[in-house]
């Protein structure tokens, strides 16, 4: 997921910036808030990412940390998925696709938006690294083909299948 920093205190922006990088988001970064919708300055690491992880599940219209959708499972707490109770082993970056598919289940998400929210630095758009990655999850979350988690619509992107 890509956040946006506004802090005008430079140490802080950078203590920020690490911490955040380090627990997997992609951080952009701005010395004043004039132009963000920005979290308040919190006291301690593991409140700002609880607040993270809350305003990102809200933005999404989901109030509650466990994601569900079918059989599929997503905790953002735990940073978890399950597939009809069972753990799923995951990449990092495997996750993150996932993650930000069931937070957007209604809408189709272009190879260029999983690209820019699951990275932080800019990457070759062209390349098929997510269709890789769309592949593998498919693979994990339905190994007997049977429903289909992840729906392709040519031309355009991937989206949650709506029928779970």
């Amino acid at each position: 997921m890509r956040i946006l920093i506004a802090e005008d205190d430079s140490r802080l922006l950078t203590q920020l910036d690490s911490l955040l990088q380090q627990h997997g988001y992609s951080v952009d970064l701005a010395d004043n808030g004039e132009h963000a919708l920005y979290l308040t300055k919190p006291f301690h690491n593991e409140e700002l990412l609880a607040r993270v992880k809350a305003l990102i599940r809200r933005a999404s219209g989901q109030a509650n940390p466990v994601i569900q959708f079918g059989p599929i499972s997503l905790d953002t707490v735990a940073e978890e998925i399950t597939v009809n109770d069972a753990p799923l082993e995951l990449t990092a970056y495997e996750y993150k696709v996932m993650e930000y598919l069931m937070l957007n289940p209604q809408k189709v998400v272009s190879k260029t938006e999983l690209t820019e929210h699951i990275y932080d630095q800019d990457f070759d758009l062209d390349s098929n690294v997510i269709e890789v990655f769309v592949g593998r999850l498919r693979k994990k979350l339905d190994p007997e083909n049977s429903f289909k988690p992840i729906e392709t619509l040519r031309g355009r992107g991937y989206r949650i299948n709506r029928n779970l």
